[in-house]
């Protein structure tokens, strides 16, 4: 059964990538302060900001990690720190919910085509029958989705990461959609 996948082009990858970064700078800055406010005689917030810099080293050396570095790593050691300064646990509730959410905005979108149905990747992902839809294309880098119900999906895909042949692709969505 012939299936394919197709990475859609992320607009904002940079600008998310550029905020996780921000709010990991920001915790190692205020671990360094916490330090600071005691004298350097509370080592904790420091030990925490040494292992995230260790992290953060091994996460921009990892090939894999490059085109989509994953911070899960960076994230998990400073809400380790958050929780054991005891006082400001519940910064690291804050830094939980923000790694789910950079999770989820950073995540790969890849469309999932079938010979029964099409997966999209929104949040949560979702799942159309061929039957739901009137028309499947890819034209010229764009992936267009037109329903029944006159809505439309229109996406860039990443040909960077995204070898599909269009007359095949165009070919087999023409057939899935005449049975």
């Amino acid at each position: 059964m012939k299936t394919f996948e197709l990475i859609l082009k992320k607009e904002k990858h940079i600008s998310y990538l550029r905020f996780s970064w921000l709010i990991i700078v920001a915790n190692i800055a205020l671990f360094v302060y916490l330090s600071a406010l005691s004298g350097f005689n509370n080592i904790g917030p420091v030990f925490y900001v040494f292992l995230a810099i260790i992290a953060i080293i091994v996460t921009q050396y990892s090939k894999e990690q490059r085109r989509n570095p994953r911070l899960y790593l960076v994230f998990l050691i400073i809400i380790l720190g958050w929780i054991n300064t005891r006082t400001y646990w519940w910064v690291a509730i804050l830094i939980l919910i923000f790694m789910v959410l950079d999770r989820i905005a950073r995540r790969e979108l890849i469309v999932r085509i079938y010979a029964n149905k099409i997966i999209y990747p929104s949040w949560p992902s979702r799942e159309f029958e061929w039957q739901e839809l009137s028309n499947v294309i890819l034209k010229d880098r764009i992936l267009t989705i037109d329903f029944k119900s006159d809505k439309l999906i229109q996406q860039f895909i990443d040909e960077k990461y995204t070898q599909v042949d269009e007359k095949e692709f165009n070919e087999f969505c023409r057939q899935q959609l005449n049975k």
